[in-house]
C-alpha cells in the first residue's frame, strides 16, 4: 500500500439549516471566514449536496494538530455565523487534485 504524503486534506463540519441560509443569503462575504488573504479564512465544500466549512490542510497531521484546528474552525464558525457552538462531529476529506487544483488556479 503506498501513502501519499503530498495528498491535501479538508477538516471541516456541516452547515446546518441556519447555517446554509446565512450563506445563501451572501450576508457573510465581509466577515474574516471569507475574505481572501485573511488568516481565519475557511473554505467551503460541497459533499454530495451537502455544505462544509472548514480548512485545507497538507496530509500527515497529527493527533494533536487535529484537535487544535478542530478548536480553530468551530471558534471561527462561531463567531462568523453568530452561533454559540457548532454542532456536528469534525469530518476529513481527502481533496481530488484536478479539483483542488481547479480551485486554486480560479482563485488567484
Amino acid at each position: 500500500m503506498r501513502v501519499d504524503t503530498a495528498q491535501k486534506l479538508f477538516l471541516g463540519f456541516k452547515l446546518d439549516s441556519e447555517m446554509r441560509r446565512q450563506y445563501a443569503d451572501g450576508k457573510l462575504v465581509h466577515r474574516p471566514a471569507f475574505k481572501n488573504g485573511d488568516p481565519a479564512r475557511l473554505d467551503i465544500l460541497d459533499v454530495k449536496g451537502d455544505l462544509f466549512i472548514g480548512r485545507v490542510v497538507d496530509g500527515g497531521l497529527g493527533s494533536d494538530e487535529i484537535t487544535d484546528l478542530e478548536r480553530n474552525i468551530k471558534s471561527i464558525v462561531a463567531v462568523t455565523f453568530s452561533v454559540q457552538r457548532p454542532g456536528g462531529a469534525l469530518r476529513i476529506y481527502a481533496l481530488d487534485r484536478d479539483e483542488l487544483a481547479t480551485s486554486l488556479a480560479a482563485a488567484v
